[in-house]
């Protein structure tokens, strides 16, 4: 399955917005993907450290109970919570590593911060 940055920015919103207690992946929606598409982008998010989560995989699919966001998840968010700056830096940088597109969007957070057009 092939890495969606878009779905990525939309599960850590989720996250940060609907966990004041646990939140089992597949309460979990995001229009126009799977059950199965966002359970395995919350693993990657795992695997990432931007998601603190217990693994409760059964017979019946991969799940996940999420406790939160970690702080590496809530420094990528507040990068990427501006959907116009997320989705210019995108168009810009393509298809890249997870570190470079964080990087990026900190450059143009910090473009916003001191008046450059970094977007």
């Amino acid at each position: 399955m092939k890495r969606d940055m878009h779905l990525i920015r939309e599960i850590a919103l989720i996250i940060e917005d609907d966990c004041s207690q646990i939140l089992q992946t597949p309460e979990i929606h995001v229009a126009g993907f799977t059950e199965v598409q966002i359970a395995y982008h919350v693993r990657i998010m795992v695997d990432a450290g931007l998601v603190d989560a217990i693994d409760a995989n059964s017979m019946d699919g991969e799940c996940w109970l999420i406790n939160g966001l970690t702080w590496k998840g809530h420094e990528f968010l507040d990068n990427a919570r501006d959907k116009s700056r997320f989705d210019n830096v995108l168009k810009k940088v393509g298809q890249v590593s997870f570190s470079v597109l964080t990087e990026a969007l900190k450059q143009a957070a910090m473009g916003m911060l001191f008046g450059g057009d970094q977007s």
